[in-house]
């Protein structure tokens, strides 16, 4: 497994490397020309997306992932794709249509105005055609085809810069979501082309009955997740303004720079571990790339938290500035939100219900930390919420997921790790405090990221042999 992982997971790394660092640029270049109180707009309809895309085509996709491999031929298999992409095709293009005929109302829900029902408008358009995009690449995966998935992705992030630029100039924030959907739809055309021999256009109803079995208790478990991890933008607009709403936008993506370095791996691995779960080595094997992730990212974390105020500078100038009390918040919460894939129990043991459990109780958690938090501290308030809540997500799951699938973690380490970064960046925020040339001060905490990395090595997270048997 780990050898095929290692070869797709490297072409899935350097794409989404390409591709999301195109997607990075859309940060810099749109608060050229939008300010906090627009671009926190912006990030409310694209947060709302979200939201809607989890819900409406029930999670029929995470139905696909799961069943595909049992299917027995590439027929079946492409008539539950094609079942799924119709499925998804249909739900989108229903609330659409009836989302459109409500524009104004939703723009005075979000805004408490009707005069952005233009930006709505524009924001629906592109969140049905995203959702087909995000469906068609999650068959590249499935289908085991790397190269086009990474094709197709920077495509459509190279279209998202340029069409959103070149009409975001003219008309802002609506400009912007009008140029995402065009790039979006240009996406889709082109993916349904590369994929026109893996899907029949059938709905199948047994097809979708087996699909939809596995990912009807899916569908409020995103909404759960929805809400332990984006309902504080809703909330910060209600309790604060849309600049707030701006600033912990642009910390979050900021945070999301993790995922350049980690989401290769994680593409890969989710289908290769449906795949091999069985072998004798996979435990021992996900233990290892565990380890590895963990190492990178605390030495990301660490370095991302002491450079925060020179990193939203580049990304976005100083009229974002705020921004940066809030990395050191968001970029732990991004990378352990994305931690659960290592962890595949309760997918494999189709655990739905225990899925929607902790997802539950994790919204339930995060909501209450917001509506307490927030009106306190604003953005901050947000992101410590948003931290707690990824802490306690990955801490039941792993719990959970460890009574189906049983992975040999060496837990003593990976606390002896987690102090060593927390006195490291403790260390680093009392130096800013301390009147020191700013060169030292990034020499000095350059120096602690390199201390980082040296002590997970000695403790074995990074390097140990591919056959040794870890232990706690």
């Amino acid at each position: 497994m780990l050898k095929q992982l290692a070869r797709d997971g490297s072409i899935y790394a350097a794409g989404t490397i390409a591709s999301r660092g195109i997607a990075l640029l859309t940060v810099p270049v749109y608060t050229r020309f939008l300010d906090p109180e627009n671009f926190g707009a912006l990030d409310l309809i694209l947060t709302s997306g979200v939201l809607v895309t989890l819900v409406v085509a029930l999670e029929v996709g995470q139905g696909l992932a799961r069943e595909w491999a049992t299917l027995p031929n590439p027929e079946a298999k492409r008539r539950m794709a094609g079942t799924a992409l119709c499925f998804t095709t249909l739900m989108h293009g229903a609330f659409l249509a009836l989302a459109l005929s409500f524009s104004e109302s939703l723009s005075e829900i979000l805004y408490d105005t009707p005069d952005r029902s233009s930006l709505v408008q524009a924001g629906l358009a592109y969140i049905a055609w995203n959702a087909l995009y995000l469906q068609l690449q999650a068959q590249f995966r499935w289908s085991m085809r790397p190269l086009s998935y990474v094709s197709t992705s920077i495509l459509y992030s190279l279209l998202t810069l340029v069409l959103g630029y070149s009409l975001g100039r003219k008309w802002g924030a609506t400009g912007v979501l009008a140029g995402q959907m065009l790039a979006a739809a240009s996406a889709v055309g082109v993916s349904i082309w590369a994929l026109r021999t893996q899907f029949d256009w059938a709905l199948d109803l047994k097809h979708l009955r087996s699909m939809l079995a596995y990912s009807l208790p899916l569908a409020p478990a995103g909404l759960a997740t929805f809400t332990s991890f984006h309902i504080n933008r809703f909330i910060l607009n209600a309790y604060a303004n849309l600049d707030q709403v701006g600033y912990y936008a642009v910390a979050s993506r900021a945070a999301a720079v993790t995922a350049l370095l980690t989401v290769g791996v994680q593409t890969a691995l989710t289908p290769l571990v449906y795949r091999y779960h069985a072998a004798p080595a996979t435990p021992r094997q996900l233990v290892r790339l565990l380890e590895g992730f963990i190492t990178v990212a605390l030495v990301l974390s660490l370095g991302l938290s002491l450079y925060a105020q020179e990193l939203i500078l580049w990304i976005s100038g100083p009229a974002y500035l705020p921004s940066s009390v809030l990395v050191a918040w968001l970029v732990p919460a991004t990378l352990l939100s994305q931690m659960y894939v290592f962890f595949p129990g309760l997918a494999l043991a189709r655990r739905t219900m225990t899925q929607l459990s902790i997802t539950v109780l994790t919204g339930l958690v995060a909501l209450s930390l917001n509506l307490i938090l927030i009106p306190i501290a604003q953005g901050q308030g947000a992101a410590i919420s948003t931290l707690i809540a990824a802490a306690l997500y990955l801490a039941v799951w792993v719990q959970a997921s460890q009574q189906s699938y049983r992975l040999p973690i060496r837990l003593g380490r990976v606390v002896l790790a987690l102090l060593a970064y927390l006195v490291f960046l403790g260390m680093g925020f009392i130096m800013k405090f301390i009147e020191l040339d700013r060169s030292l001060l990034l020499v000095f905490n350059f120096g602690l990221l390199i201390s980082m990395y040296i002590v997970c090595n000695l403790m074995g997270l990074f390097r140990y042999r591919s056959n040794a048997e870890p232990r706690s």
